[in-house]
Parts: C-alpha cells; sequence; structure tokens
C-alpha cells in the first residue's frame, strides 16, 4: 500500500522514518554535557574580546547609560522650567531681583551643560560635560539654599530632586565599569 499524498505535496508528519529530508545542520556541534564553560573573563563563543581595560568595547555599561538619560532629562526640565518661569515672570509683573536673574542665567547654563554632556556620553563622548554640569547643579543648589536661609525663608524641597540627579551622575560616572569603557574609548 503506498503513502497518501496531498494535493499540495508530502507533508513532513507524514513520512516514515528515515524518509524525506535531513534536519539542517545549524554549525557547531552544542558543548558535551559536562564541559566547562570558559573561565570568567575569557571571551567565549559569540562574546567580544576583551580590551586592556578588562571592558568589552562596543558595549556601555548601564551605569553609563543611567548617568547619561538622568542628565537628558534634568538638563532638558531644567532648561524648560527656568526659560518659562523667567518669561512668566515677567509677564505677570512679578519682580525678580538682578541676582536672580543671574542666578537663573547661570541655572539655564548649567542645565544645557548637563542636557549636551547627556547626549555626548551617551554617544560615547568624554564624561567631562556632564559632570561639570553636576558640578554646577549642586552649586547653584548649595547657593540658592544659603540664599533662602539669610533671606528667612528657610529650607525648601525645590531643586532637591535636581540635586539628587546630580549626585547619581556623579556617582554613576565613577564607578568601575563606567570607567574602564571611558579607558577602552580613549576618554578617561
Amino acid at each position: 500500500m503506498s503513502t497518501p499524498t496531498p494535493p499540495d505535496g508530502p507533508r513532513e508528519d507524514w513520512l516514515q522514518p528515515g524518509q524525506g529530508a535531513q534536519p539542517p545542520s545549524y554549525g557547531s556541534q552544542p558543548p558535551a554535557y559536562g564541559s566547562q564553560p570558559p573561565a570568567w573573563g575569557q571571551p567565549g563563543p559569540g562574546n567580544a574580546p576583551l580590551t586592556p581595560g578588562g571592558y568589552t568595547t562596543g558595549v556601555r555599561p548601564p551605569q553609563v547609560t543611567s548617568a547619561s538619560v538622568i542628565g537628558i532629562v534634568i538638563g532638558g526640565l531644567s532648561v524648560l522650567l527656568n526659560v518659562v518661569g523667567l518669561l512668566a515672570a515677567s509677564s505677570v509683573g512679578v519682580e525678580i531681583s538682578g541676582f536672580g536673574i543671574v542666578l537663573t542665567v547661570i541655572g539655564i547654563a548649567v542645565s544645557l551643560a548637563l542636557l549636551v554632556g547627556g547626549i555626548r556620553t551617551l554617544k560615547g563622548g568624554r564624561p567631562e560635560l556632564l559632570l561639570y554640569g553636576a558640578f554646577g547643579v549642586i552649586a547653584i543648589w548649595v547657593l540658592t539654599l544659603a540664599l533662602n536661609i539669610v533671606l528667612g525663608n528657610g529650607f525648601t524641597a525645590s531643586g532637591l530632586l535636581g540635586l539628587i540627579g546630580a549626585g547619581a551622575i556623579v556617582f554613576l560616572v565613577r564607578q568601575p565599569p563606567a570607567q574602564q569603557w571611558f579607558a577602552s574609548r580613549g576618554t578617561p
């Protein structure tokens, strides 16, 4: 008796053992059961080679990505809020002192440094501009706190998120994986 054949040709599940095409070969055989994987830090199959700094080239560590994204978000929001605040204060008729205007303009410059530094670091550039922007945010926050205490306003929580974000940027960029990645790219 013959094997029935459907109109569109034989189906694989209709074939008897030993009939039909062999399954495709996908390259090397899997490692034997119980064999040892490559030693830690050694390139295995499909891994990028290690650089002298110890970090693989082309793989950005999560610390660098996180610091860059924090810089972009805080820098972008700060630029937007400072510009809108400065324009809104003048249009509503709120009086701002000369020192307040200078502090706001410095805040816009520092926020732009965070924004541009975050973008440059995310693209693989040097982290100095991002760090300078973070240090600038910390300095402005301390200066604003001192000014509020002198004026009798006391401690205000405004800008606290920016301070925490700036501290996180400095912490993340100074971590060993981030430092090794910058060194492997020639960006200390």
